[in-house]
């Protein structure tokens, strides 16, 4: 459930129309592959923090912090979220983006399995 706003923002002296929103998605754990990482494709969105937070009833919530999107800027266009693990099987998860200036209109991000990066990724230089 999400639910956009808008209003006065200034950036740079200037209202861009925009009220800074914390969005949430909620699913299963089991969405996301137990034994393999996962990335968060963020185009569309303006810029932002992304946040994970893993769930169960009686147990103490564990959050991440995955780290500020500005897919526009790059390089990174899809985020990191490490695998929940076989201990959080059955965990609930829900991904928080806290958006600073635009979002997409049909108001989705993608989960994969693959990395983007907008720029030559060089092995050899590791």
């Amino acid at each position: 459930e999400s639910i956009s706003k808008s209003g006065e923002t200034l950036e740079n002296g200037k209202s861009n129309g925009f009220i800074p929103t914390l969005y949430r998605a909620s699913f299963p754990s089991l969405l996301l592959d137990l034994e393999n990482d996962t990335y968060v494709d963020t185009q569309g969105w303006g810029k932002g923090v992304l946040f994970v937070v893993y769930y169960k009833e009686g147990e103490k919530p564990q959050a991440l912090n995955l780290g500020r999107y500005w897919p526009l800027a790059g390089p990174q266009k899809r985020h990191y979220v490490p695998s929940p693990g076989p201990d959080r099987e059955g965990w609930g998860t829900a991904l928080f983006m806290l958006e600073l200036e635009q979002v997409p209109a049909n108001m989705t991000v993608v989960l994969t399995d693959t990395p983007l990066v907008d720029g030559v990724f060089d092995s050899s230089q590791q």
